[in-house]
């Protein structure tokens, strides 16, 4: 029987006692900001010291419509089940995907919860899958796990003992899942130069492209829970003009992003409850490549609810346009931590970043530690309402060469706008900033940063 640990403090309960006898406050957006047509009736919802959003996955996209059933488990021993039922569930995700294509029809995925590496995962087939219906991914029975990692067979080296190595190219960097770091996070290996220098360096890896050789933390051997090579290979990449629902999985790496999104116009995508870590491509031999968490390229909205971007080599979650479609972005409750900050490929790396004329709303969410500006968003009519959004906890990008040095809320390159209304900055000398006059707006903002060319605004 599992146990299951509530680590709930005494102020936490207090604070929940205090929230639930304060009245709902509710705020539309600001009258000069372009809202979005798909969330049109948004407000942000405050009680107490929490902020939440009217507006529910579900009523964007409502999933039980969807008749089509596929089933993934991944302890199916073989790949023979149609995934018709639990008893026939595929074993790879991926295959679910290409049933529901084949198919035509609207179809709810349903993963049992566990681990899926590079082979029962999304992008197990190696390239992108075009939708030709809408499709939700959910967890059931537990978390989803899945991503551009391998399980390795690991032999011990003749010369360095306490070294462990496997045939592996293509390795952009090495995770232990059996330790986080303070937000939650695994921690990585260290790459070191050479076979000898991994083994007088617990906690490390070296690879020539060929071999990979690791000397774990604890100085154990490696195995599939405490040793997982992200590759050079594709996670979730999925096109096409279709609705997409996600619910409760932690993508993992991803050379082409942990989830990337494209070749859609009105469509809707949503993310509940998901995670996306560790994007990163290329190799030690012939250099690292940079990737976001999320990138949302060609769709009419992309929604995420608690969900984490975090420990990308670039972005956490990054709207960009692509021809003459510009998505909406609506983010609730979310987070990212420390993107850009591990590798330093990229310079001005974001938590949650929107370009190009995008517009994006953001309630309650947090963003902290990444190179460069936490909440950063560029480029002419690009604008972005925050409520209740914490950033900082970074200068900019100047420990990665950079010029950036405004790290926590930001607008710049052309006449881009923010909006913050009860915001928050934490550790960052320039707490607003915006390079041209007024088009930076605070409203009840809290912070210790200096607010450049920033303009207070009143309802």
């Amino acid at each position: 029987m599992t146990t299951i640990s509530l680590n709930v403090t005494a102020a936490q309960i207090d604070r929940s006692v205090s929230n639930a006898n304060k009245f709902l406050e509710e705020y539309g957006p600001p009258s000069d900001f372009s809202t979005p047509a798909m969330i049109s009736n948004i407000l942000a919802q405050k009680v107490g010291d929490s902020y939440a959003c009217n507006i529910k996955p579900s009523d964007l996209i409502d999933v039980s419509s969807f008749t089509n059933i596929q089933y993934v488990d991944w302890e199916r021993p073989d790949s023979s089940g149609d995934g018709s039922t639990w008893a026939t569930a595929e074993r790879n995700i991926g295959t679910a995907i290409n049933n529901a294509i084949a198919s035509g029809l609207p179809t709810r995925i349903k993963i049992r919860g566990g681990i899926y590496s590079r082979f029962q995962s999304i992008g197990n087939s190696g390239s992108p899958l075009s939708l030709t219906a809408p499709i939700t991914l959910e967890a059931v029975n537990g978390r989803v796990v899945t991503g551009s990692f391998d399980f390795l067979s690991w032999t011990q080296n003749a010369t360095y003992t306490n070294v462990y190595e496997a045939s592996r190219s293509n390795t952009c960097d090495v995770l232990n899942p059996s330790i986080q770091d303070v937000y939650g996070n695994h921690v990585r290996y260290k790459f070191v130069s050479s076979a000898l220098e991994c083994s007088n360096n617990p906690g490390s890896f070296y690879t020539d492209n060929t071999t990979l050789y690791v000397n774990t933390h604890q100085g154990v051997p490696p195995t599939d829970e405490n040793c997982w090579p992200i590759l050079r290979a594709i996670n979730a990449d999925l096109q096409g003009n279709q609705d997409v629902y996600l619910y409760g999985i932690d993508f993992i790496g991803g050379s082409n992003g942990c989830l990337k999104i494209s070749n859609g116009s009105t469509n809707k995508v949503v993310a509940d409850d998901c995670s996306f870590k560790y994007a990163i491509s290329g190799n030690y031999a012939d250099g690292l490549e940079s990737r976001d968490g999320c990138q949302i390229l060609g769709c009419g909205l992309f929604a995420a609810f608690n969900c984490n971007g975090s420990e990308n080599s670039k972005d956490g979650f990054n709207i960009h346009h692509q021809v003459s479609v510009k998505p909406a972005s609506l983010i609730v409750n979310s987070e990212g931590y420390n993107n850009g900050v591990y590798h330093q490929i990229s310079q001005s790396c974001n938590g949650y970043t929107v370009h190009d004329g995008c517009v994006g709303v953001d309630i309650g969410s947090c963003w902290l530690g990444s190179l460069g500006t936490n909440s950063g968003h560029i480029n002419d009519n690009t604008e972005i309402w925050s409520f209740g959004v914490t950033a900082g906890a970074s200068d900019g990008d100047y420990f990665g060469g950079g010029s950036i040095g405004f790290g926590a809320f930001g607008v710049w390159s052309g006449n881009a706008k923010i909006w913050l209304e009860n915001c928050t900055d934490l550790g960052s000398n320039i707490g607003i900033y915006s390079d041209v006059q007024g088009n930076a707006k605070f409203r009840n903002h809290n912070g210790t940063g200096t607010k450049v060319r920033a303009v207070e605004f009143t309802r």
